[in-house]
């Protein structure tokens, strides 16, 4: 049975600093078999979060959206795999190319687009949605000026998610530009970017049910 939601925090990032900085702490926090899932609205930092966190991982090569190619991998501490399923048939193509041996196995995985593969994704993972709350003011010549506001919801599922955010929320942690969003500022509620319902023969033949994570650490 997939782990219920057991925290729910939102944040409200200033600058693109202050989000890279906090997914970098991320990252240096994570360990084998870390589930990380990406959505939101577009444009508003998933890949820019990605990058951050592989850094905490030590990747050293340049990370970009995966998009058009699925998959990337990079090698850092850990094995990082970025998945893309944001255009038409990539749910399929996800877990036909082998998307669930990779959500299951040793490495480190990070999905953009996370909804629309939920029912195949392990019951105990990390949950970061990303949302444009403010556009930055224009000055008189076009330019922008200031960084935009964004939102930033977590969610941890099962026990270890739920202990990381407790310590990477703490508000005598988080870098200067992001801090925890006030009753005042409450962000709106979550999207739904669509899911698949009935699975492919090639992943869901001898099984009974959703599959299940296995222990892995974080």
């Amino acid at each position: 049975m997939e782990a219920e939601p057991q925290s729910c925090i939102e944040l409200l990032s200033t600058s693109v600093e202050a989000t890279l900085a906090w997914a970098e702490s991320l990252g240096r926090l994570l360990g084998p078999g870390a589930v990380i899932a990406l959505d939101g609205d577009l444009g508003a930092g998933k890949t820019t979060f990605a990058r951050g966190l592989c850094a905490g991982l030590g990747v050293t090569e340049p990370v970009h959206s995966p998009s058009y190619t699925l998959m990337h991998s990079y090698s850092g501490r850990l094995e990082v795999y970025h998945f893309d399923a944001w255009m038409e048939g990539r749910e399929a193509a996800f877990l036909d190319g082998g998307g669930v041996e990779w959500l299951f196995g040793e490495g480190v995985s990070v999905i953009e687009w996370a909804r629309r593969v939920e029912d195949y994704m392990p019951s105990e993972r990390l949950e970061i949605e990303f949302l444009h709350l403010k556009a930055p003011a224009i000055d008189d010549d076009g330019h922008p000026i200031g960084d935009p506001i964004r939102g930033i919801r977590v969610r941890a599922r099962g026990q270890a998610y739920l202990e990381l955010v407790t310590q990477l929320t703490d508000p005598k942690s988080l870098p200067n530009g992001l801090r925890r969003a006030e009753e005042a500022d409450r962000l709106p509620p979550a999207r739904s970017s669509g899911s698949l319902r009935e699975s492919p023969d090639s992943v869901n033949r001898g099984s009974d049910g959703p599959l299940e994570a296995p222990e892995r650490l974080i």
